[in-house]
């Protein structure tokens, strides 16, 4: 395959979202950072805590939006993310994406999601959060479950958790179907199914049950995929009964990231405990 091929693959995987009113108040908020990627693009980043200081879990959510939106239109979400989780999270934009710079791609996306990992991680003294590793739980929505398995697989310390909504196997599978991906197999993209078995952590996914973009097929298949693997395991993995992929409820698919949330809670209680950690 040539490079009318990759091009093909990346055209249909990147439809460039429009820039919108909501990413002119992304610009006036006075919380927005702007990291620097390893390609010199500049991406937004929004750092949210929850409002009941009290109710904190210990762990920061890294959250990867879906295709087709932005860190603009995904601010509230963000919001309502820390208030219905305990946890504070960290949501951040992809190169090309919104007001970030640059054109999109794999490349562009992982980046991005580097990025903002090395800025949550960085010490404090450094301008950074100060977050611990192995307290980031990585979140990821559809093609931000590229990014998301990208972060797990790829952290040095194992991160405590991964969290995936309606998740790919790969882009060319999505896309084009398995069979035809086989035939494209050297410029697929997004290659969760190779990635997620060197993630060394908990896996908890969600998919809508009736999803016709990014079947539920894939979500069953990276299941099965943790239970293969020598450091992921897959905690569960809910359907939602009669929905699609972009009509599941937020309060239910949060719901979901608080329960795998609780669990890790009462893991990381006992590492702490023994000294494990």
């Amino acid at each position: 395959m040539g490079i009318s091929d990759i091009a093909l693959v990346n055209a249909m995987a990147f439809p460039v979202p429009p820039v919108g009113h909501e990413c002119a108040r992304l610009r006036k908020r006075k919380d927005v950072v702007w990291l620097g990627t390893k390609s010199d693009e500049q991406i937004p980043c929004l750092f949210i805590t929850p409002k009941l200081q009290g109710a904190c879990q210990p762990f920061l959510l890294l959250y990867s939006h879906g295709n087709s939106e932005d860190l603009g239109e995904g601010a509230e979400y963000l919001e309502y993310m820390a208030a219905a989780t305990g946890c504070s999270v960290l949501g951040y934009e992809y190169v090309g994406y919104g007001v970030a710079s640059g054109k999109p791609s794999e490349k562009g996306l992982y980046e991005s999601a580097d990025a903002a990992y090395e800025w949550a991680t960085r010490p404090v003294a450094e301008e950074g959060l100060g977050w611990p590793a192995e307290c980031i739980v990585p979140f990821g929505r559809s093609l931000g479950s590229a990014a998301a398995v990208h972060l797990a697989s790829a952290a040095a310390v194992p991160c405590a958790g991964l969290l995936l909504q309606s998740p790919l196997m790969s882009g060319a599978q999505v896309l084009l179907g398995r069979t035809a991906a086989s035939l494209l197999m050297c410029v697929d993209i997004f290659k969760n199914y190779a990635r997620i078995q060197r993630a060394r952590c908990a896996v908890a996914i969600v998919h809508g049950a009736e999803d016709d973009v990014v079947p539920v097929s894939n979500g069953r298949a990276l299941a099965a995929r943790c239970a293969a693997a020598r450091g992921a395991t897959c905690w569960e993995i809910e359907e939602f009964a009669g929905r699609g992929h972009n009509d599941m409820e937020p309060e239910r698919v949060l719901a979901f990231a608080a329960r795998f949330l609780n669990h890790l809670a009462d893991q990381h209680a006992v590492r702490s405990a023994t000294g494990a950690i």
